[in-house]
């Protein structure tokens, strides 16, 4: 951090004073960094469990649609078998009761 004042014309006490003014705000504002800064290992380590959580629900659910998928599949393919059926024998059906 350069020093604003002109050093010609100060004592050894004046710039040894100055420095020591200096490393006193460097040291403030580093403890100040390390307060704001301190909890972040905690604040990562819940944001990598909410990840896991998360993760594993996806996982859940990822495999409750696979079984509404395959039910839904298996429904579909038992009402196109029962249509078909219907239109099968429908005629005959149909042509029975008008006689």
């Amino acid at each position: 951090m350069p020093d604003s004042h002109h050093e010609a014309g100060r004592s050894v006490p004046e710039r040894v004073g100055a420095l020591e003014q200096d490393m006193h705000l460097v040291k403030h504002r580093l403890d100040r960094f390390d307060r704001h800064h301190e909890d972040l290992p905690m604040r990562v380590g819940r944001l990598e469990l909410i990840a896991q959580t998360q993760s594993e629900l996806l996982k859940s659910l990822n495999t409750n649609v696979e079984g509404m998928g395959k039910k839904v599949v298996y429904g579909l393919g038992a009402a196109g078998a029962i249509i078909t059926v219907m239109q099968v024998i429908a005629p005959f059906l149909l042509k029975a009761m008008t006689s």
